[in-house]
């Protein structure tokens, strides 16, 4: 009997040995944006796992936005991150998964310290995408699809993320802006989706995610916060010209008295209006920037005069109202906008049989009687001058004064021909001040030009120098929180839609920011230190180039966009 026991020991202490060996595999490289990361592979009711109190995993967890945390009783893992939240039981096939049960990727095994979950329960926990590349795991973190809230009373779409990265942002067209989320991997099945009035168009390519955000026509896309961080904040703003007052409505909608007139919009001024066309849906959208909407806010869903359905919503905000018109054409319906020539701030839209009517642009503006348009007053300030040359490629002979000078005479003509009135601090290779006057004085003279002709706007124009040629790229420098929405606005003119690199906005001190009056930024174009960038510098056409992009920007930030799209029914008699 001893002799068997003593046998049957050696069995159970050699299953023991064999198991713990077992246990005891290599590790397993995980990688996520560019980080490695060698978590211990152990074995644990027959299957393979990552060890939840393994350093490794630990650290890998501390790089994402989710965190764990056990239960009370110790029968529940929770993991709460911006992308997803899931709970966890251990030995269970399911996961509850944003408050719904689902099939679980992979198991939790055991509990506490001693707990490990599968490799690909873990990351789907963490929100990471996992991708095999060779012996190496790529965790490629999920993007998520936006999400519609309200934000200081503004609209805007959230993207969280699941680990701390720089997005991209190039602006492809006006109003269209591309978000490329870099080692990443999109979350959902859709690859179209809409958000608002937001078309919102998703595809992945070498290793990025690519989330292409459209927005209605006169309206445009803008990062507010977190390019860097652990999420992205999208908001979009009207183009419109600036709002010169804000207008109550008297009368709106529609009745039998003014079915043959269309529908009504009644203000007590005149007013501004843009339209918007969607061929695919026969949608006309109408949106009436100053406008502030009634109590009551009129919605025909029924057929009324050619209109299938029509309806009337705020888009704006308190302090920029915009009341919008959105009405289904009945088919064969084309419109018109009809004025009251006698009567400031009265418009009808009109639904008329196609034979009837013209053709008009797919989106346009126009306004009310007795309206009249202002572009306003702005200070271009060409950086330097005279005695004071500025940064100085010698390589190229090519002197900053005269290169900022260009293109402010250039960007003058292009602004002068769409309705501005422009001032330029200087118009020659001279000081602003006098020869040789000291840098405070130089710079509140440019001050002067600005304050002392009540501009609207001023920019003053630079190219940026470093001792390391390597520098390069193009940046927007503001101060006052007056000088940020213009300085979101151009803050994609430049850099990569010219070929250059992109420094993005910096908020500085610069004097001739601090002491204007008004909405005031300093451009960097690029560094004429960097040899490719000042190269280009000294290319008439690409200064020319430079000069049409911040046009069309400044356009962009004031202005309704006149659209040269297919022309489809409609017209505007006036």
């Amino acid at each position: 009997m001893r002799v068997f026991q003593v046998f049957l020991v050696a069995i159970l202490l050699g299953v023991t040995l064999r198991a713990a060996s077992a246990a005891e595999t290599e590790a397993q490289a995980v990688e996520l944006l560019g980080q490695v990361y060698r978590p211990q592979v152990v074995h644990s009711e027959g299957r393979t796992g990552w060890s939840l109190s393994d350093p490794e995993v630990l650290r890998l967890v501390a790089q994402t936005t989710t965190r764990m945390s056990w239960s009370s009783d110790g029968e529940t893992l929770y993991f709460s991150g911006s992308v997803r939240e899931s709970q966890w039981r251990p030995g269970s096939p399911q996961v509850r998964v944003d408050g719904n049960e689902q099939p679980a990727p992979g198991r939790l095994l055991g509990r506490g310290k001693g707990a490990c979950m599968e490799p690909e329960a873990l990351l789907f926990a963490l929100a990471l995408k996992p991708q095999s590349r060779g012996a190496r795991v790529v965790a490629m973190p999920e993007v998520p699809a936006p999400r519609l809230e309200v934000v200081a009373g503004q609209r805007a779409l959230r993207i969280p993320l699941a680990s701390a990265l720089r997005v991209q942002p190039t602006r492809l067209r006006a109003d269209t802006l591309r978000l490329r989320f870099p080692g990443c991997a999109w979350a959902g099945s859709q690859q179209t989706l809409v958000r608002d009035d937001v078309q919102v168009a998703i595809s992945e390519r070498e290793g990025a995610v690519l989330m292409d955000l459209r927005f209605p026509p006169n309206w445009q896309g803008e990062i507010r916060s977190g390019r860097g961080l652990t999420e992205v904040l999208v908001g979009w703003r009207a183009s419109f010209p600036p709002i010169r007052a804000i207008r109550e409505v008297t009368s709106l909608g529609f009745s039998a008295e003014t079915a043959a007139s269309g529908v009504r919009v009644q203000a007590e001024g005149p007013f501004e209006y843009h339209w918007s066309f969607d061929r695919s849906t026969h949608r006309l959208t109408v949106d009436m920037p100053g406008l502030r909407e009634p109590a009551s806010l009129p919605v025909s869903r029924t057929p009324q005069g050619g209109w299938e359905s029509f309806r009337f919503r705020p888009v704006g905000t308190s302090e920029q109202p915009v009341l919008r018109f959105e009405g289904d054409l009945a088919a064969g319906h084309g419109w018109q906008f009809v004025e009251g020539e006698s009567t400031p701030g009265l418009l009808f839209l009109r639904s008329t049989p196609t034979a009837q009517v013209g053709s008009l642009a797919q989106t346009g503006s126009s306004a009310t009687a007795g309206y009249a348009s202002s572009r306003g007053v702005i200070v271009l300030d060409p950086g330097h001058g005279g005695g004071d040359p500025g940064c100085v490629n010698r390589s190229l002979g090519l002197l900053e004064k005269d290169v900022t000078l260009d293109v402010a005479l250039r960007l003058r003509d292009m602004l002068v021909e769409e309705g501005w009135t422009v001032l330029l601090t200087r118009e020659e290779d001279r000081d602003v001040s006098w020869r040789g006057s000291p840098d405070r004085v130089e710079l509140q003279a440019r001050c002067d030009v600005a304050n002392q002709s009540g501009a609207d706007y001023f920019i003053s124009l630079h190219c940026n120098a470093s001792v390391a040629s390597a520098r390069a790229g193009s940046s927007i420098h503001w101060f006052k929180q007056a000088d940020l929405e213009l300085a979101r606005s151009l803050e994609f003119a430049l850099g990569e839609s010219l070929g250059l690199g992109q420094d993005g906005l910096r908020h500085d001190g610069f004097y001739v920011l601090r002491h204007t009056d008004m909405p005031a930024v300093l451009v960097e174009m690029a560094f004429l230190s960097n040899p490719r960038e000042g190269a280009l510098l000294g290319n008439a056409g690409f200064r020319q180039r430079i000069a049409q992009s911040l046009a069309g920007a400044l356009q962009e930030h004031v202005s309704g966009r006149y659209a040269q799209g297919a022309e489809v029914p409609g017209t505007v008699p006036r």
